[in-house]
Protein backbone atom coordinates (compact mmCIF):
# COMPACT_ATOMS: atom_id res chain seq x y z
CA UNK A 1 0.00 0.00 0.00
CA UNK A 2 3.15 2.50 1.13
CA UNK A 3 4.47 2.05 -2.80
CA UNK A 4 1.08 3.19 -4.07
CA UNK A 5 1.37 6.58 -2.50
CA UNK A 6 2.54 9.01 -4.92
CA UNK A 7 3.66 11.57 -2.78
CA UNK A 8 5.06 12.05 0.53
CA UNK A 9 2.65 14.45 1.82
CA UNK A 10 0.12 11.82 0.20
CA UNK A 11 1.78 9.22 2.96
CA UNK A 12 2.00 11.83 5.79
CA UNK A 13 -1.79 12.09 5.36
CA UNK A 14 -2.84 8.42 4.95
CA UNK A 15 0.19 6.75 7.18
CA UNK A 16 -2.53 7.88 10.56
CA UNK A 17 -5.25 5.63 9.24
CA UNK A 18 -3.42 2.88 9.12
CA UNK A 19 -2.72 1.97 12.96
CA UNK A 20 -5.14 -1.57 13.09
CA UNK A 21 -3.17 -2.69 10.46
CA UNK A 22 0.41 -1.98 11.82
CA UNK A 23 -0.98 -3.45 15.00
CA UNK A 24 -1.68 -6.62 12.97
CA UNK A 25 1.85 -6.86 11.33
CA UNK A 26 3.48 -5.94 15.25
CA UNK A 27 1.46 -8.94 16.32
CA UNK A 28 2.76 -11.18 13.72
CA UNK A 29 5.24 -13.76 14.64
CA UNK A 30 7.96 -11.74 12.75
CA UNK A 31 5.83 -8.38 13.58
CA UNK A 32 9.14 -6.05 14.89
CA UNK A 33 11.51 -7.22 11.90
CA UNK A 34 8.23 -6.77 9.43
CA UNK A 35 7.60 -2.80 11.28
CA UNK A 36 11.53 -1.96 10.82
CA UNK A 37 11.35 -2.55 6.74
CA UNK A 38 8.43 -0.56 6.70
CA UNK A 39 10.15 2.38 9.00
CA UNK A 40 13.48 1.68 6.78
CA UNK A 41 11.00 2.42 3.52
CA UNK A 42 9.52 5.31 5.28
CA UNK A 43 12.20 7.11 6.53
CA UNK A 44 13.64 6.62 2.98
CA UNK A 45 10.67 7.85 1.49
CA UNK A 46 9.02 10.46 3.17
CA UNK A 47 10.32 13.21 5.07
CA UNK A 48 10.73 14.58 8.33
CA UNK A 49 7.59 14.85 8.82
CA UNK A 50 7.22 11.46 8.13
CA UNK A 51 9.70 9.92 10.12
CA UNK A 52 7.64 12.10 12.86
CA UNK A 53 3.96 10.57 11.92
CA UNK A 54 5.55 7.18 11.91
CA UNK A 55 7.15 7.60 15.01
CA UNK A 56 3.24 8.94 16.49
CA UNK A 57 1.66 6.32 14.85
CA UNK A 58 4.18 3.36 16.62
CA UNK A 59 3.02 4.88 19.68
CA UNK A 60 -0.27 3.59 19.69
CA UNK A 61 1.26 0.32 18.64
CA UNK A 62 3.99 -0.39 20.84
CA UNK A 63 5.77 1.00 23.99
CA UNK A 64 7.74 4.42 23.21
CA UNK A 65 10.66 2.64 24.65
CA UNK A 66 10.33 -0.13 21.88
CA UNK A 67 9.54 2.69 19.56
CA UNK A 68 12.76 4.99 20.33
CA UNK A 69 14.55 1.58 20.05
CA UNK A 70 12.95 0.80 16.41
CA UNK A 71 13.46 4.50 15.08
CA UNK A 72 17.05 4.46 16.68
CA UNK A 73 17.96 1.08 14.47
CA UNK A 74 16.45 2.32 11.07
CA UNK A 75 18.38 5.41 11.92
CA UNK A 76 21.48 3.80 12.33
CA UNK A 77 21.22 1.35 9.29
CA UNK A 78 20.27 4.45 7.17
CA UNK A 79 23.16 6.26 8.65
CA UNK A 80 25.59 3.00 7.82
CA UNK A 81 24.66 2.63 4.01
CA UNK A 82 24.81 6.65 3.87
CA UNK A 83 28.52 6.15 4.98
CA UNK A 84 29.00 3.18 3.08
CA UNK A 85 27.83 4.97 -0.08
CA UNK A 86 30.24 8.13 0.49
CA UNK A 87 33.26 5.85 1.21
CA UNK A 88 32.45 3.56 -2.27
CA UNK A 89 31.86 7.09 -3.99
CA UNK A 90 34.88 9.16 -2.24
CA UNK A 91 37.18 6.34 -3.21
CA UNK A 92 36.22 5.93 -6.97
CA UNK A 93 36.54 9.94 -7.18
CA UNK A 94 39.83 9.45 -5.51
CA UNK A 95 40.78 6.84 -8.13
CA UNK A 96 39.38 8.77 -11.03
CA UNK A 97 41.24 11.86 -9.75
CA UNK A 98 44.39 9.72 -9.12
CA UNK A 99 44.63 8.37 -12.67
CA UNK A 100 44.15 11.83 -14.01
CA UNK A 101 46.44 13.13 -12.24
CA UNK A 102 48.92 10.55 -12.80
CA UNK A 103 48.24 11.00 -17.11
CA UNK A 104 48.31 14.80 -17.03
CA UNK A 105 52.57 14.42 -14.93
CA UNK A 106 53.09 11.54 -17.62
CA UNK A 107 52.20 14.20 -20.31
CA UNK A 108 54.05 16.82 -18.94
CA UNK A 109 57.26 14.57 -18.56
CA UNK A 110 56.61 13.63 -22.17
CA UNK A 111 56.80 17.16 -23.08
CA UNK A 112 60.04 18.50 -21.18
CA UNK A 113 61.69 15.09 -22.32
CA UNK A 114 61.21 16.08 -26.30
CA UNK A 115 62.07 19.32 -25.43
CA UNK A 116 65.26 18.44 -23.98
CA UNK A 117 66.38 16.41 -26.62
CA UNK A 118 65.50 18.38 -29.13
CA UNK A 119 67.99 21.27 -26.88
CA UNK A 120 65.05 23.48 -26.58
CA UNK A 121 66.37 25.83 -24.01
CA UNK A 122 63.59 25.93 -20.67
CA UNK A 123 63.35 28.53 -17.90
CA UNK A 124 62.36 27.50 -14.56
CA UNK A 125 58.98 29.35 -14.73
CA UNK A 126 58.30 27.42 -18.13
CA UNK A 127 59.50 23.93 -16.34
CA UNK A 128 57.29 24.71 -14.07
CA UNK A 129 53.95 25.74 -15.93
CA UNK A 130 54.41 22.40 -18.06
CA UNK A 131 54.63 20.49 -14.72
CA UNK A 132 51.29 22.34 -12.88
CA UNK A 133 49.29 21.96 -16.05
CA UNK A 134 46.62 19.78 -15.23
CA UNK A 135 44.79 20.13 -18.84
CA UNK A 136 45.42 17.15 -21.21
CA UNK A 137 44.02 18.74 -23.93
CA UNK A 138 46.93 21.30 -23.42
CA UNK A 139 49.20 18.95 -22.92
CA UNK A 140 48.47 16.82 -25.68
CA UNK A 141 48.86 20.57 -27.89
CA UNK A 142 52.12 20.84 -26.29
CA UNK A 143 53.77 17.66 -26.84
CA UNK A 144 52.49 17.76 -30.21
CA UNK A 145 53.96 21.40 -30.85
CA UNK A 146 57.36 20.34 -29.13
CA UNK A 147 57.67 17.28 -31.49
CA UNK A 148 58.37 20.06 -33.92
CA UNK A 149 59.59 23.03 -31.90
CA UNK A 150 62.69 24.94 -32.71
CA UNK A 151 62.14 27.61 -29.56
CA UNK A 152 59.87 27.37 -26.31
CA UNK A 153 57.57 30.12 -27.72
CA UNK A 154 56.23 27.52 -30.74
CA UNK A 155 55.04 25.29 -27.78
CA UNK A 156 53.55 27.11 -25.26
CA UNK A 157 52.54 30.82 -27.12
CA UNK A 158 48.80 30.19 -28.36
CA UNK A 159 49.13 33.39 -30.05
CA UNK A 160 50.60 32.13 -32.73
CA UNK A 161 48.07 29.26 -33.38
Amino acid sequence: MLLRLASPQELNRRLMQQVDLFREVYASPQGERHLEAVVHYLRERGTQVTGQVTQQLLGYVMQQQQVEALMWTVGHRLRAEGRKQGRAEGRAEGLAEGRAEGLAKARADGVLRILAARDVRLDDASRQRILGCTDLATLDRWFERALHAHNLSEVLDDSER
